[in-house]
């Protein structure tokens, strides 16, 4: 973990949501408090809805934010083809899919199903950082919530929190998404306390479960290393 570097201030020009012009549920997983005296730092990780990888101006933006790498978790058929503007501002392109089609929305069998796709997307966003990294699905719930819930635990962040920056999309989707979500779709409190619920009776621990699957403890030190900072 890193020696504090000046996050009072840093904390006092803090937006957790990004402002683009197509997306409305974008937003820095920062400044949530972790274990050890430590906050989440700012500025590096970010979870998105689907980004539209055309649209100039946002691109821009979260390059300006730090963003150089994008991980990509929706199916393959979602395969984003017009990279050009990623390219153009030196953004690498991760597809990681989270799901082999969109049959399955239980996250609790997401740990047995899907756990080898678990690894690799916690292993990518590892070997991104320490610069900036955004991953996205299509609305931002599912699976980059379950995926922000593994990365947050990880650094010790009270389950309270993991529950509510999950509920946050609920509030942030219906403010400017172009399409209408039904109450079945809306990020629940509830969805996120049942997995993370089944997650410590089935594996005790975030850490632990990773460990199962095969995620390396290097990998696990770096994700801590590089978003856990002292808070002054």
């Amino acid at each position: 973990m890193s020696d504090c570097l000046g996050l009072n201030d840093l904390e006092k020009h803090f937006v957790r949501r990004l402002q683009l012009n197509k997306s409305c549920n974008t937003r820095d997983v920062g400044f949530y408090v972790a274990s050890g005296g430590c906050v989440i730092k700012p500025n590096v990780l970010v979870r998105s809805e689907a980004i539209a990888y055309t649209e100039g101006p946002d691109i821009k933006k979260l390059a300006d934010y730090g963003i150089k790498t994008f991980i990509d978790l929706r199916c393959e058929y979602n395969q984003e083809h017009d990279l050009s503007e990623l390219v153009r501002y030196g953004i690498a392109y991760k597809k990681i899919p989270m799901l082999a089609d969109d049959s399955n929305w239980d996250y609790v069998k997401w740990l047995d199903i899907y756990a080898a796709n678990i690894k690799k997307i916690i292993e990518g966003i590892s070997e991104s950082l320490p610069a900036g990294v955004l991953y996205h699905c299509w609305g931002g719930k599912d699976r980059t919530g379950v995926i922000t819930a593994f990365v947050l635990l990880l650094c010790g962040v009270a389950e309270e929190d993991v529950i509510a920056d999950y509920a946050l999309t609920a509030v942030y989707i219906h403010k400017g998404a172009p399409f209408e979500w039904t109450s079945s779709e809306t990020a629940n409190p509830w969805f996120m306390y049942n997995f993370l619920h089944h997650l410590k009776k089935l594996h005790k621990n975030a850490k632990k479960y990773l460990l199962s699957i095969g995620v390396k403890k290097t990998c696990i030190n770096k994700i801590r290393k590089c978003l856990m900072q002292k808070y002054d």
